[in-house]
């Protein structure tokens, strides 16, 4: 219950800020995990990522303040815009007319709700995991840059996939882990490897890179059915179901892992794991 609490405090936060700069860093310590671990675990819970519901929540509350009397040019500026310019587009983007237009009589617009989490017990489908804690080991991939601040890392890391076996990378390394890695725990970017294992004194061939992943106590759950919507349906049972009535462990360290099994991704039977790095409470 502890869980959902910080994210319904998270919730309220960016509510009391939505006229105001809104930090992902001072969010995601409410739920004291990553930032890249926030944006994930936000977008897996929602479907949408952070930026957008921000926007959605400001666009909402903008169509009120324009109905009530305000200037497009207050508006803007009371949610963070720079330029009419700028405002205009995100509200076109939401409500489908300039906002201008918001004060006519019988006009159409949109409304999107603040979102409050809740926990419940469904418990019908069972979700196997194991706690395992791994020592430190190498792993040899090729690695991005990616960001969380656009919600555009759920679009570009795919590109990044079809890219990789597109060039023939997949020769070198086959791609049997997905791993972010965002060691600070601090920032809105991380680092995103497509990775195998390898010897702690293997050659690293040019265009790749190798990462040691730390010694940690990992959660590791198990999931069958064909990408991506397999994999994006146990992220959300794992926040929904099992970290809320979890009573020993809490996310840890800015790590995490996806394991790909070999055989046909689409195949009903494709089986892969979520590997999350935890520690005990308390």
């Amino acid at each position: 219950m502890d869980w959902i609490a910080r994210l319904n405090q998270v919730m309220d936060g960016i509510e009391h800020r939505l006229a105001a700069e809104i930090h992902p860093e001072s969010l995601a310590r409410m739920t004291c995990c990553s930032v890249s671990q926030f944006h994930r675990i936000f977008a897996a819970l929602t479907n949408i990522p952070l930026a957008e519901y921000i926007r959605r929540r400001r666009m909402t509350k903008a169509a009120v303040d324009l109905q009530q009397g305000a200037t497009v040019l207050n508006t803007a500026l009371k949610y963070g815009y720079d330029s009419p310019t700028a405002f205009n587009r995100a509200f076109r983007q939401i409500h489908g007319l300039p906002p201008s237009f918001a004060k006519r009589q019988g006009v159409r617009l949109k409304s999107y709700p603040p979102i409050r989490f809740h926990i419940t017990i469904k418990g019908e489908v069972e979700m196997e995991y194991r706690i395992v804690t791994k020592e430190a080991f190498s792993v040899l991939g090729m690695e991005r840059t990616f960001t969380m601040k656009d919600g555009s890392s759920f679009v570009e890391i795919p590109k990044f996939w079809c890219e990789f076996f597109a060039k023939g990378y997949g020769e070198t390394v086959s791609g049997m882990y997905g791993i972010c890695v965002d060691a600070s725990m601090e920032s809105q970017d991380f680092r995103y490897l497509i990775a195998d294992d390898c010897a702690p004194d293997a050659t690293v061939p040019e265009g790749f890179t190798k990462e040691i992943i730390p010694a940690l106590t990992w959660a590791i759950f198990e999931g069958k059915g064909p990408m991506p919507h397999a994999l994006q349906q146990l992220n959300r049972r794992i926040y929904e179901e099992w970290l809320p009535t979890n009573e020993q462990y809490a996310l840890g360290a800015g790590y995490g892992i996806e394991y790909y099994t070999c055989g046909d991704t689409s195949a009903e039977e494709y089986g892969f794991e979520i590997w999350l790095p935890v520690q005990a409470k308390g």
